[in-house]
């Protein structure tokens, strides 16, 4: 069997002064999407972060992701969208870490960010990742009368005693074994260096 070998992303840093259509178009894969202005709008007076992910094949935006400071110390993962057709690639992982990576680097304590109960990637992604739940709220339409919103919290500055670092065994088929623990080892992002291609930090 011949498999098609993909040519790596490319991952852009960008402000609200450069083109963001093509991350606009992305949010319509999600249950609301939004508009230019929804975006401009919301960021305006906040210290912000935004990377997209580009395909060099087609030069289509393909994932993007937003983060911005809440208070000191404390950013918010606000927004992340990766298009379906590229589901299985780890974009969605290597835009959090990318996120994680440039917020520790630049001093930040802790990130949060709120993803959904059928967001089933996200939730692992979290639970990898080392993120820590901090409650739940039921959501209104368009998301379902059983949909639920869920608030993460990682702390790079956690203390030994809470300190579990979850660890992901694949085998050689490709299915995931059960999640194992390994305690006492410092928490630090598990930052994949070949997300910083093309993104100087």
């Amino acid at each position: 069997m011949i498999r098609h070998r993909h040519k790596p992303l490319r991952f852009e840093k960008k402000s609200l002064d450069d083109n963001l259509e093509g991350i606009v178009e992305l949010t319509h894969f999600l249950p609301e999407s939004l508009e230019l202005n929804n975006i401009t709008d919301y960021l305006a007076d906040k210290k912000y972060w935004i990377v997209a992910a580009r395909d060099p094949e087609t030069n289509k935006e393909v994932g993007s992701a937003i983060w911005y400071e809440v208070e000191p110390g404390k950013v918010e993962y606000w927004l992340s969208m990766v298009d379906p057709a590229y589901s299985g690639r780890k974009l969605g992982a290597r835009l959090l870490d990318l996120a994680m990576g440039i917020s520790s680097q630049q001093g930040y304590a802790k990130i949060v960010l709120t993803t959904f109960n059928k967001c089933k990637g996200m939730l692992k992604l979290c639970k990898r990742r080392n993120f820590l739940p901090q409650g739940s709220r039921k959501l209104e339409v368009p998301y379902g009368s059983n949909d639920f919103a869920i608030d993460f919290e990682y702390d790079f500055g956690i203390d030994n005693q809470r300190k579990l670092s979850y660890v992901v065994n694949e085998s050689s088929n490709g299915k995931k074994s059960n999640d194992s623990l390994s305690h006492g080892t410092p928490l630090t992002p598990p930052i994949n260096e070949s997300c910083f291609n093309e993104y100087p930090l």
